[in-house]
């Protein structure tokens, strides 16, 4: 790899805000790094539309990231990841990561805490629908039980802007109780949305559950081909985030400074 491939950005992308999260751990564990985050919020939410559909968004903003151009791709949206990925791998030459299951990460924490029950699944109808998370979970330990949650309206309330106020309770407590009442007791966050609210769902969920964020995981795929493939960023610096949105950039620019804790940090509209 040339220095000057290296020093190119790493792109992300997600249907809104959700990747945010997932931009926040890549952040943290690539310092160095610059990034270029891509939240099509204009066409949010994806996650009850047809797969074509949901293809044909995922492909426009791949081509956007590739413009710029970037080293690598990370696909901060289950449902982009379930239904695209493959897609976007054959189409474009640069790497692509598709967001991690965090199936490891939630077996193993049920097996460390010694907690039972059911292993819950919170996620999109889309990635839902797939069954791919609970093929994965049955792939590896095929006597766990696993329940299934569709979140209909919730990626969507969080991409509203609702992250602690009584309608968001409202809106997660439809899907947060039935797991409370299957007995879950630790469930995979399917959608990147849900981890920037996840005190939330601790609260609706009276701790009983412990709720797994796949965004570690998703590292771990990245710095695989960072340093398998001779990727990685090495100038020494503190990598630079740009952030982009096709609507509510100022909504956006609070909600990215909050994160990031940096009040130079602003969101740019732009058109996919």
């Amino acid at each position: 790899m040339t220095p000057i491939q290296k020093e190119l950005p790493i792109g992300v992308f997600d249907s809104g805000i959700g990747g945010l999260s997932v931009l926040s751990v890549l952040a943290q564990e690539f310092p160095e790094e610059d990034f270029i985050y891509v939240g099509d919020s204009a066409n949010n939410p994806v996650g009850n539309r047809p797969i074509e559909e949901i293809e044909g968004i995922a492909t426009k903003i791949a081509e956007f990231l590739v413009a710029q151009p970037v080293k690598l791709i990370v696909i901060a949206c289950n449902t982009f990841s379930v239904v695209a990925l493959d897609k976007l791998s054959k189409q474009f030459d640069v790497p692509i990561v598709g967001m991690a299951q965090g199936i490891h990460d939630a077996l193993r924490i049920k097996v460390k805490q010694k907690r039972k029950g059911p292993l819950g699944i919170m996620a999109t109808v889309a990635t839902i629908n797939s069954h791919k998370h609970m093929d994965a979970v049955h792939t590896l330990k095929p006597h766990v039980k696993v329940v299934e949650q569709g979140c209909k309206d919730l990626a969507a309330c969080i991409e509203e802007g609702h992250l602690d106020d009584a309608v968001l309770r409202h809106c997660a407590k439809e899907y947060v109780q039935p797991l409370v009442e299957a007995n879950v007791e630790v469930a995979i966050l399917g959608c990147t949305h849900y981890p920037l609210v996840e005190p939330i769902l601790r609260e609706l969920a009276k701790e009983q559950i412990c709720f797994v964020d796949p965004a570690w995981e998703t590292s771990d795929a990245v710095g695989a081909i960072l340093y398998g493939e001779d990727l990685e960023q090495t100038s020494g610096r503190k990598g630079s985030i740009q952030v982009c949105v096709t609507s509510h950039a100022d909504r956006v620019t609070s909600i990215v400074q909050d994160i990031f804790k940096d009040t130079s940090l602003t969101a740019k509209l732009i058109t996919l």
